[in-house]
């Protein structure tokens, strides 16, 4: 299998990624109790893999990610007339990358590997509240063109081949690091983390 003459590959992947509380939350959010569980956005990753050589160790990729946030919210103005509030604050997102990747053969049809990927995320959808009575804060709005990097650590298992190429499951840790607060006119500065995991499916073509 490690001379096998792979070229290219095409993977999805559906998954999770967890960032800071304070990172995606807005004005109205910080004003009420969130658990962290509330920071989690699902993704469905679409991934384009070309290898450099024929034992399929290196490879340059592209990937397309869609992924969507609804958080609940509930709370009580801080003011007299004791106003409350409650409904949903949704936010979507699309990020494109490009990167690379290196697999490495564990055993017969099992593999790691690493990939490596700049990433630039574009907001659909900025906190937009699904209440009809939204809450009395000016709901902040996303920073346009995020750009991250993002780290996997990949294990792969083959579990059907062919004349043509093979079919394969694979589990990916993330770490994701942002240049940018997610929000526009944020005060804080440095370098934000987030992480994940995800759960997909692939084919590569011999």
């Amino acid at each position: 299998m490690l001379a096998t003459a792979q070229k290219n590959a095409v993977s999805f992947n559906l998954g999770y990624h967890y960032n800071p509380d304070e990172f995606y939350l807005s004005a109205a959010e910080l004003d009420s109790n969130f658990s962290p569980e509330q920071g989690l956005r699902f993704g469905m990753r679409f991934k384009y893999q070309s290898f450099f050589n024929t034992t399929a160790q290196w490879a340059w990729h592209l990937q397309a990610e869609y992924s969507y946030r609804s958080i609940p919210y509930q709370f009580q103005t801080p003011y007299t007339d004791n106003q409350k509030f409650s409904g949903n604050l949704e936010a979507q997102y699309l990020d494109l990358g490009l990167g690379v990747d290196q697999r490495f053969w564990l055993q017969e049809k099992l593999r790691i590997g690493w990939s490596a990927t700049a990433a630039l995320g574009v907001p659909f959808q900025s906190d937009t509240t699904t209440s009809n009575r939204p809450p009395p804060y000016p709901l902040r709005r996303a920073t346009h063109y995020l750009p991250y990097l993002e780290l996997n650590a990949v294990l792969e298992r083959v579990f059907s081949t062919s004349d043509k190429g093979e079919w394969y499951v694979s589990i990916e840790p993330t770490a994701r690091l942002y240049a940018r607060p997610l929000h526009e006119q944020e005060t804080n500065k440095g370098i934000f983390t987030g992480l994940g995991f995800s759960f997909g499916i692939g084919y590569r073509v011999y």
